[in-house]
């Protein structure tokens, strides 16, 4: 009888613990813009043992060794995203800078001799994050091109800035990110006559503005204009 107790009682608590983590991954979900497709029932389960109780809990609370791996292999997974060095292409905000023309050309300057490709979106922009999704296909494609990624975010909170650079992993050396002030994001794309989200300019190999619509999410006809300004 004592036994059934305690194990009921194990059961209980178990359960407590689960629900009170559970509050407290989809609050720092939601806070951190992690999106749903993280947090399957596996990555959950992970998740909650990652931010409240230990993982000693996930190998002694799951009986299934196939689910057991799983989650842990989820976590794993969490963790080097987390961890990922994003460092390099974060980029600072210039000094005494208001002026948008002003701002704009030299952050372009030392990508002279390159086309460059600028992203404005926001971490709270549903359809920016569906585009960013498609990031790697599009790095793919342009690849032959040697394009530069310029991407600027409008009124977006650092944590969930990085966390969707890393999500996406948006890094290497031709790829940029700037979370201007927003008296400087503002000029730029006062400047730029941006009036929607996500929005993309392409510039020339001298740093100037090309006149044409550009759009990411638009591969073939994004990869014909590039491929004529190359010739």
């Amino acid at each position: 009888i004592a036994q059934t107790a305690r194990s009921r009682q194990r059961r209980q608590l178990f359960q407590c613990q689960k629900t009170a983590a559970l509050r407290h991954i989809n609050h720092h979900r939601r806070k951190s813009h992690i999106p749903l497709s993280l947090f399957s029932v596996g990555n959950i389960v992970c998740a909650i043992f990652r931010y409240s109780y230990g993982l000693d809990l996930v190998e002694h609370s799951i009986s299934s060794e196939v689910l057991r791996e799983k989650v842990l292999a989820e976590h794993r997974k969490y963790l080097s995203l987390q961890n990922r060095d994003i460092t390099a292409s974060i980029k600072t905000a210039p000094q005494d800078m208001s002026d948008g023309e002003k701002l704009l050309r030299h952050i372009l300057e030392p990508y002279k001799g390159k086309l460059v490709l600028l992203d404005v979106w926001g971490t709270w922009c549903a359809p920016c994050k569906m585009a960013l999704a498609h990031s790697k296909e599009e790095f793919e494609r342009l690849a032959p091109y040697d394009v530069v990624y310029l991407y600027m975010a409008n009124n977006s909170p650092e944590e969930s800035w990085k966390n969707l650079i890393k999500l996406n992993d948006l890094v290497g050396d031709n790829i940029a990110h700037y979370n201007l002030p927003a008296a400087q994001q503002s000029a730029i794309e006062n400047y730029l006559n941006i009036r929607s989200f996500p929005s993309y300019r392409l510039f020339d190999k001298e740093g100037n503005l090309v006149d044409v619509k550009v759009d990411a999410r638009q591969l073939d006809n994004l990869e014909k204009i590039i491929k004529e300004l190359n010739r």
